[in-house]
């Protein structure tokens, strides 16, 4: 088998620019009739520095993205004291032409890596001439006038401004984890709802009432439910279970349904009961989804936010709440035919 192709990044939540070094890897690795690996790196560099901030994807989540974009193996390199303090051309030479045997090598032209972040595209080309790989630098992508970036992405969901998330991202934020248990409440108007712990450790829209889409998660690696376009295509996978909306497409709303495991939905992000609790807790009514999924694995993408939290005083007040969040959710979905 030819050697492979390999790009390299943390890829947190696989954003438009991290989709463009992927594209790179695999239209080149097709070309050359090789695979096309990534590697990624857990935990993030950050936490080995003691940066450590709330990530967009879970590593289970950036692979499914990674693998939804076409590449043929992503590998996880735990990123330890060691690796933090190995140079950027020992780390090459060890890496990509030990590891891989790498024939090329795609980055990101801002991308850093090795000890003091020294090492970068055109460095790698230098090193890698000798040992007979190629490298090439892909340029960022802008994005409402600058490059898209994680931190950009996760500044925009941690603000509630989901549109310009989506933007980045190149289709709506989401998150996914096991079903648990809520209050209880909007089961008992009618409206049950899939209930999912948002830990401290992942990036979370503020409290309040979004529009979004919520839907088991498929099993496997099977055929997924689509978003499309206007044109009609396929587009950037959601958490590697859905494709998203590609840059300057103008998409059409997603006519899910049992069919294809996703729903639109209301969500409700907001603080558990208790004190002191440093998660937040998603409630999401899927509108057509009314079985039991306790346990199950589910999928959750954000829209606009609707509302700020309230104060509600009551339960009577809380049911006419939940109720008119439920109609305000449908009627942004019956309208949303430019979002983001």
């Amino acid at each position: 088998m030819n050697r492979p192709i390999v790009t390299m990044g943390v890829f947190d939540g696989c954003h438009l620019g991290h989709r463009a070094v992927v594209a790179e890897t695999v239209r080149w690795a097709g070309d050359r009739e090789a695979r096309a690996v990534a590697l990624t790196f857990d935990p993030h560099p950050r936490a080995a520095t003691g940066r450590a901030a709330p990530a967009l994807s879970t590593l289970d989540e950036r692979i499914r993205l990674l693998k939804g974009l076409g590449l043929d193996e992503v590998q996880v390199l735990p990123f330890d004291q060691a690796l933090r303090a190995e140079t950027a051309v020992s780390f090459a030479r060890r890496v990509f032409y030990g590891r891989f045997r790498a024939a090329g090598v795609v980055l990101g032209l801002g991308a850093r890596f090795g000890h003091g972040r020294d090492g970068d595209a055109a460095g790698l080309a230098g090193w890698a001439a000798e040992w007979g790989m190629e490298v090439r630098g892909v340029p960022p992508v802008a994005v409402d006038g600058a490059p898209a970036s994680s931190s950009r992405a996760r500044d925009a969901v941690g603000g509630g401004r989901m549109a310009a998330a989506a933007r980045l991202l190149g289709r709506p934020y989401g998150v996914a984890g096991q079903i648990g248990h809520g209050q209880g409440l909007a089961r008992k108007l009618g409206l049950p709802t899939l209930n999912l712990a948002l830990g401290p450790e992942r990036v979370s829209p503020p409290a309040g009432v979004y529009a979004g889409w919520a839907g088991l998660r498929p099993e496997g690696e099977g055929p997924l439910p689509r978003w499309s376009t206007a044109a009609g295509e396929s587009r950037l996978p959601l958490l590697g279970y859905l494709p998203g909306v590609q840059t300057g497409a103008s998409p059409v709303p997603v006519r899910a349904g049992a069919g294809d495991g996703l729903f639109e939905a209301v969500l409700r992000v907001g603080p558990p009961p208790g004190v002191g609790r440093p998660w937040r807790l998603l409630e999401a009514h899927a509108f057509g989804l009314d079985r039991e999924c306790y346990g199950q694995e589910a999928v959750f993408h954000f829209g606009d936010l609707l509302r700020p939290p309230l104060d509600l005083k009551n339960d009577a007040q809380a049911r006419r709440q939940i109720a008119q969040d439920a109609e305000t959710a449908r009627q942004w979905h019956g309208g949303r035919l430019h979002w983001p």
